[in-house]
């Protein structure tokens, strides 16, 4: 579906709200572009900012775990500090906050660095690596009240799921591939997006977690590391906030449908910044008094979503970036975007990073 096409629908949609708003058209970005090849010997398993550099580590064709940083100011690799972080027993490396640590397979322990590896205690170790049970938990934000993590099965099911650090409490909610959050004045900002069928959009907003549905212990999976009837739960909950009328799915048209969400969203106390279908977004940021998402359509643009109306900020590459394997991180000032090909043979590079600085966008293309 072509993004113009797509502004100018949804803009006669809301021609009369903008006109009795007098919401003025955000202004384009105009970010200046920067283009860097790099080439590595090795898979680039973990991508993450720290400090000033991009580290990127993983395993070459031998399975030997490499580390490379990259110095964001001059573009290179950085091969003094790569020596310094880098260790051979070192088999994950995660940023937790802004804390990097990492796991010491000679050792079985968590470190942090600190000019130097130092001995981290790591609470449920097992919830931010990869070896879990189950790979469709996501860590995704911290704060001092809640740790935030996604459960995401594709088209069968997705949660965004606050876990209270100070009650042990888990509440949550039902939404699609949530894969990024943020919290932007006092409120949870939470981007899920589907790449199903023609791919989907749906961005919300939470201010109180705990009115979201409460999972009962047997359940919290931040606690006992499994799932059980996650779901079928959730759909329950949902369930008994509808009337009567709205409670089978299989008798619902689409209008009666979207009533249900609306009833439900508005007991959750959710706010909904867009729900749309036929686009991709890849992460959303909060960014010069703006709330700003990087849309996949046939390109890849930055765009911002106004009573209901898409606009364009910049027109970043006129090309396909999807992936399934993609991830976005803030560090201070920085956001990342990440995608990752090496694993389907996508494309000719292993790795595409774009960092935001500013009015800079640092486009990274490893190979």
């Amino acid at each position: 579906m072509n993004k113009y096409l797509i502004i100018i629908f949804l803009l006669v949609l809301s021609s009369c709200k903008l006109k009795e708003g007098n919401q003025d058209i955000p202004k384009k970005l105009e970010l200046v572009k920067e283009i860097t090849d790099l080439k590595i010997n090795f898979n680039p398993e973990s991508t993450i900012l720290y400090d000033k550099y991009l580290l990127l580590f993983g395993k070459d064709s031998l399975f030997n775990y490499n580390l490379v940083a990259i110095d964001l100011n001059t573009n290179q690799i950085d091969t003094t500090y790569s020596n310094q972080i880098f260790n051979k027993n070192i088999s994950y490396l995660l940023l937790k906050n802004d804390t990097l640590i990492s796991f010491f397979k000679n050792e079985n322990k968590w470190k942090n660095w600190n000019n130097g590896w130092n001995i981290y205690n790591l609470n449920n170790e097992w919830f931010y690596t990869d070896y879990k049970e189950f790979e469709e938990v996501i860590y995704l934000f911290e704060d001092e009240n809640f740790v935030v993590f996604s459960l995401d099965i594709g088209e069968f099911g997705g949660t965004v799921n606050f876990y209270n650090k100070k009650t042990d409490k888990l509440f949550a909610c039902e939404i699609y591939g949530v894969n990024f959050c943020d919290k932007v004045n006092n409120e949870y900002l939470i981007n899920g997006s589907l790449a199903h069928m023609d791919g989907s959009i749906e961005i919300i907003k939470i201010e109180n977690p705990e009115k979201l549905h409460y999972m009962p212990d047997s359940l919290n999976i931040y606690k006992h590391e499994k799932i059980g009837k996650y779901y079928d739960y959730l759909e329950k909950c949902n369930s008994e906030l509808l009337p009567d009328t709205l409670k089978n799915p299989e008798n619902l048209n689409y209008e009666m449908f979207k009533l249900s969400s609306q009833i439900i969203s508005n007991k959750l106390g959710l706010k909904t910044i867009i729900d749309t279908s036929g686009l991709l977004s890849y992460a959303t940021f909060s960014y010069d008094n703006h709330i700003i998402h990087f849309i996949q359509d046939t390109t890849l643009f930055i765009g911002t979503f106004k009573n209901d109306s898409l606009f364009v900020l910049d027109d970043l590459y006129k090309e396909n970036f999807f992936t399934y394997n993609y991830s976005s991180q803030i560090y201070k000032n920085y956001k990342l975007l990440n995608f990752n090909y090496w694993k389907r043979n996508i494309k000719s590079e292993k790795l595409i990073c774009l960092i935001m600085i500013g009015n800079k966008l640092k486009r990274y293309n490893i190979f």
